[in-house]
C-alpha cells in the first residue's frame, strides 16, 4: 500500500512537471502562480490561460500583480497553481506502527477526512474526523482540530501538520469484559506536497500520533469493586494524502 501511494505521488509530479520550454506566467495578488499559454478571452476584463493538461483557468484582471514570459527550468515548466485562500477538503489513508504491551510491532489504518480554511499558505486551520484501528478491537472515532501549513511558495513543498482532539471508542465490549472508552488524541507531523492545479494536491506525511483510551470494569464481572483501566497507543503514522 506505501508503495502504491508513493508511485501515484510520483507520477503525478512527473506527468506535471512536461510542456514547452517558453510559457506564459500570470503572478496572482493573492499568491497563486498560473504557467501555461494565455489564450483569447472575448472579456477585455478577464485573462484565460491554459495550463499544462489542458485545464484552463480564467482570472480578473484586477487580481494580477504582473504577467511574464519565462522559461521553464532546465527545459521543463512547473505548473505551480496552488491553492488559493478559502475553504479546502482534504482525505487521506494512513498506516500507524508501534508496539504493544507485549514488545510486539502492531499495524493498523486510519481513514481521515478534513475541512480546512486556508488564511494564508503558511497557516491553514480547519477540523477532521477519521477512523482509526490500530489493533483487534481497538477501533477509535477521533474528531479533531487541525492547524497545517505550507513552508514553501514552490511546486513542491514541505508542510506540517498538527490534529488534535479526542477519539470515541467504537470497540465496545472487550474479549476480556471491559468496556472500552475513549480519549485524548494528537497527532504531529510533516511531509510533501505536490501541487498539480489551482485546486487538486497529493501529499506523503508522517509522523508521532498518540490516542489515549481506558477500560471500564464493573462489580459484577470481577466479582470486586468496579474500576478503570487506563492505556495509550503511541504510534509512527505514515499518510497518503489528496487534497482539494
Amino acid at each position: 500500500m506505501i508503495r502504491a501511494a508513493v508511485f501515484l505521488c510520483f507520477f503525478f509530479g512527473a506527468i506535471s512537471a512536461l510542456a514547452q520550454v517558453n510559457q506564459d506566467v500570470i503572478y496572482m495578488k493573492n499568491g497563486a502562480v498560473y504557467r501555461g499559454k494565455i489564450v483569447e478571452s472575448a472579456d477585455t476584463n478577464m485573462v484565460k490561460i491554459e495550463v499544462f493538461g489542458g485545464n484552463v483557468f480564467v482570472v480578473a484582471k484586477s487580481n494580477i500583480d504582473h504577467m511574464a514570459i519565462e522559461k521553464a527550468v532546465n527545459g521543463t515548466p512547473r505548473v505551480r497553481t496552488p491553492q488559493g485562500n478559502g475553504l479546502f477538503a482534504e482525505f487521506s489513508l494512513g498506516v500507524p506502527f508501534g508496539q504493544n504491551n507485549w514488545g510486539n510491532t502492531q499495524g493498523g489504518i486510519t481513514l481521515n477526512g478534513n475541512l480546512c480554511y486556508q488564511y494564508t499558505p503558511k497557516f491553514k486551520f480547519g477540523a477532521g474526523l477519521s477512523i482509526d484501528n490500530y489493533a483487534y478491537n481497538s477501533t477509535f472515532l477521533p474528531f479533531y482540530a487541525r492547524v497545517t501549513g505550507d513552508l514553501f511558495n514552490k511546486v513542491i513543498s514541505q508542510i506540517y501538520v498538527v490534529d488534535v482532539g479526542y477519539g470515541t471508542s467504537i470497540s465496545g465490549t472487550n474479549y476480556d469484559g471491559g468496556v472500552a472508552k475513549g480519549g485524548f488524541m494528537m497527532f504531529v507531523g510533516t511531509g510533501i506536497k505536490f501541487n498539480t492545479s489551482r485546486r487538486l494536491y497529493y501529499a506523503l506525511s508522517g509522523g508521532y500520533k498518540t490516542q489515549f483510551g481506558k477500560k471500564y470494569y464493573s462489580a459484577s464481572w470481577w466479582g470486586g469493586d468496579a474500576y478503570t483501566e487506563f492505556y495509550q497507543f503511541n504510534r509512527i503514522e505514515f499518510r497518503f494524502c489528496m487534497g482539494f
